[in-house]
């Protein structure tokens, strides 16, 4: 046989094939990535091909990003059915004027707004499902309190509220039952959805709010989580993924995992609370609830509750409430008629002997918190008190959050009679069995003295607190003082002749003297001298170019911050107490975040003595505030001349290292 000359003749066929295969151009514009991060979720068909560079990192916070969500949702334009009340025929058959004696006769109850619904008087009245009133029944929780009489049904007919009462009234029922039938008004719940969520202002109430929530939830086969700092991110990115009724969270953890998880749908959370609003803005968490508030649908309902009212609440209501009902149950800012305060003056050897003699006296009783100014000082007497024998725990922000939540879970249980701890826990610790509240060291403010009292005689229950001043903490003293007076409570003689005593401190400690007339003109003169060097010293800069820094440090009219926060801008109030306004919108974004951390406020208040809150709204250089609003400003307040000039100084100080430095802040948000 011949053998051919055609070279493909000696070709194998599979070889062919291959060949054939290879020779074949590649469709690179079909082959697409497939989002691998579960079998659940969808084909992107936007991705990009496999043979693309590597994406860049995404951003760990962009404000923009969250602002924007809303537009891009499937479920902005889903109906929202806020109004789900039927009022029974008992209630609807009452005039105005038994509306009026209702409210009286529950507890002294105030509201302020347009068409306010009447309060119910039993539970029966709320239109409950039967899982959730078994529960009520169980929990022995025999009548609605005072503030969930009015709250409920206003907002279960669709009104924003701001609730203000006592603590321990039982503020966390009042939003959670009518979320619940929020909930089951909505449509059914999807993948990456909420429809609920509860701001807190720490971790503790976040965790504590979250139990009392997932108790009732799981009755109605619903679903809750709670986004806290210290906690597994990957968990919490999983549990939000598959869709909760309900989100319980602190606002810097809820941006986080809202940014990270861009496939969560913000737009079907029609309901949105913030619980403790004082606390929250008061620790200036005020911007990030504004970027979630605005990240949400425009025609949500939100509800806020509070134990006090402050300046700062109002405003913040006026920004995110529309058309409010206001709730008020007996007098702001007071403790609970159910606590019996008692204040001893007494000399800081005796302290712990006598916290002793109480610990010992109610032993029996129930469980007891102590409370102390410092962590320092909360370490050293939880060691004292070990050896001594003591079943005592001890809690402060210094801790771990896993440490933390495994104590209170402790203390919650009954393993520890006794719990050391600062005023991280003034807020979030809702124990039935805590029976005392011992300040061992005076609380600095009103506030903070009637939320550590709140701890105690919850839900109706007696509670006893005592609180320990020494006899030269005067201004602790004062606001103990004003905290006893507001709450109509026995004054010891005591304490009456130490803030007495200070009054003729404050009269002769400056600037209120009849005589040397001629100083103080001296004085004045001098400072306007100085207003007027450094607005020439501000011309310069500008003449020579330097926009950027007189941008951050100069005012509209060409006076310097240090000219604005004077000492001569110090004025006396009709109660003997000494303010002022320390302006920080015009120092850098960086020193503006240094001071307005809560380390630098609590360290400036401690060496001075004096209250400071932050108050005001950010306005850019060349900016005006809008009518009625100030720019970024601290409220000073103290007992004398010299403590407010200590904390001005302070802050001046702290504000050139600051300036100094220049160090790039290292927290994830930005300062607006």
């Amino acid at each position: 046989m011949s053998q051919s000359n055609n070279p493909d003749d000696d070709i194998d066929a599979l070889d062919s094939f291959f060949q054939e295969i290879s020779e074949k151009p590649i469709e690179k514009s079909s082959i697409q990535v497939i989002n691998e991060t579960s079998d659940e979720d969808e084909i992107d068909d936007t991705a990009e091909p496999y043979f693309t560079p590597a994406l860049p990192q995404p951003k760990r916070y962009d404000e923009n990003t969250l602002e924007n969500r809303l537009n891009n949702s499937n479920y902005s334009n889903l109906p929202l059915k806020k109004n789900i009340y039927i009022q029974s025929q008992e209630l609807e058959k009452l005039s105005p004027e038994e509306v009026d004696e209702l409210r009286e006769k529950l507890g002294n109850i105030s509201v302020h707004g347009i068409n306010v619904c009447c309060p119910i008087e039993n539970w029966g009245q709320c239109g409950l499902p039967s899982q959730v009133m078994n529960l009520i029944n169980y929990l022995n929780f025999k009548k609605p309190t005072a503030i969930q009489c009015q709250s409920i049904p206003c907002i279960l007919s669709g009104r924003d509220v701001i609730g203000c009462a006592i603590t321990g009234s039982g503020k966390t029922l009042a939003f959670v039952l009518p979320a619940i039938l929020h909930i089951l008004a909505q449509p059914a719940l999807h993948l990456n959805e909420a429809i609920c969520v509860f701001l807190s202002p720490t971790r503790e109430l976040a965790i504590q709010t979250h139990i009392e929530t997932s108790r009732f939830l799981k009755l109605l086969d619903m679903r809750s989580t709670c986004l806290v700092g210290g906690n597994d991110v990957e968990h919490q990115l999983k549990t939000l993924k598959t869709g909760v009724h309900v989100i319980v969270g602190t606002p810097g953890r809820f941006i986080d995992l809202m940014t990270t998880n861009k496939n969560f749908n913000l737009g079907r959370v029609g309901f949105l609370c913030i619980d403790e609003a004082d606390r929250m803005f008061d620790l200036g968490f005020e911007p990030q609830v504004m970027k979630i508030a605005n990240a949400l649908r425009k025609d949500r309902q939100t509800v806020m509750f509070s134990a006090t009212f402050p300046h700062i609440v109002e405003r913040a209501a006026r920004k995110l409430l529309s058309n409010p009902v206001e709730i008020v149950v007996g007098i702001r800012n007071t403790v609970s008629p159910n606590i019996d305060q008692t204040v001893e003056v007494i000399k800081p050897e005796n302290k712990f002997n006598r916290l002793l003699q109480l610990l010992g006296q109610f032993q029996d009783v129930g469980q007891s918190l102590v409370f102390t100014n410092t962590q320092e000082k909360a370490e050293e007497l939880f060691g004292q008190l070990v050896k001594r024998g003591y079943k005592v725990a001890m809690l402060h922000a210094g801790m771990d959050q896993n440490d933390r939540a495994s104590i209170l879970h402790d203390f919650r249980n009954g393993d520890y009679l006794v719990l050391v701890l600062t005023s991280v826990g003034s807020r979030g610790i809702d124990i039935m069995a805590i029976s005392l509240v011992i300040n061992y060291d005076a609380p600095d403010h009103t506030a903070d003295y009637v939320h550590r009292l709140g701890r105690t005689g919850r839900a109706g229950n007696k509670g006893w607190a005592y609180t320990f001043v020494e006899p030269h903490e005067k201004t602790n003293a004062f606001e103990v003082y004003m905290a006893l007076k507001k709450s109509k409570a026995k004054i010891p003689p005591e304490l009456e002749e130490i803030c007495k005593a200070a009054q003729p401190k404050r009269k002769l400690s400056g600037f209120l003297g009849h005589g040397f007339r001629f100083d103080k003109n001296e004085s004045n003169k001098i400072q306007e001298e100085r207003k007027q060097v450094a607005a020439t010293e501000a011309k310069k800069d500008e003449n020579k170019g330097d926009d950027d820094e007189s941008d951050d440090d100069e005012d509209e009219d060409g006076t310097t911050v240090a000219a604005v926060n004077d000492m001569s801008t110090i004025k006396t109030t009709k109660d003997g107490t000494f303010i002022t306004e320390f302006v920080i919108n015009d120092y850098s974004a960086h020193v503006r975040l240094i001071l307005t951390k809560k380390e630098t406020i609590d360290t400036v208040t401690d060496i001075s003595g004096t209250t400071i809150i932050q108050r005001g709204i950010y306005c850019p250089p060349g900016a005006k505030p809008p009518t009625g609003e100030k720019k970024l400003y601290f409220f000073i307040e103290g007992n004398s001349v010299l403590a407010v000039e200590s904390a001005i100084s302070q802050l001046q100080r702290m504000a050139r290292e600051s300036d100094s430095l220049k160090t790039a802040p290292t927290t994830k948000y930005k300062v607006v």
